[in-house]
């Protein structure tokens, strides 16, 4: 049986700025997390290892978790 891959990913609802806090709305958390997925995907595809692409060079599925964090401390 494989076992899932997973990418998790944190994201801030505020973020403290030298002015004060941002607060981040839900579209750019989603953008954030689009970003870093994406990333992740190409970095994993670079990698070209076994466990993560199939014998005709596709990516395996991975879940992406998304978590999200009070505020950036």
């Amino acid at each position: 049986m494989s076992e899932e891959k997973r990418i998790y990913v944190v994201v801030a609802e505020t973020v403290d700025t030298p002015n004060g806090v941002a607060v981040q709305p839900c579209g750019r958390i989603a953008a954030q997390c689009a970003h870093v997925v994406s990333q992740m995907q190409v970095f994993r595809h670079h990698l070209a290892a076994p466990e993560v692409v199939d014998i005709y060079g596709l990516l395996k599925p991975s879940t992406t978790i998304v978590l999200a964090a009070r505020d950036s401390k």
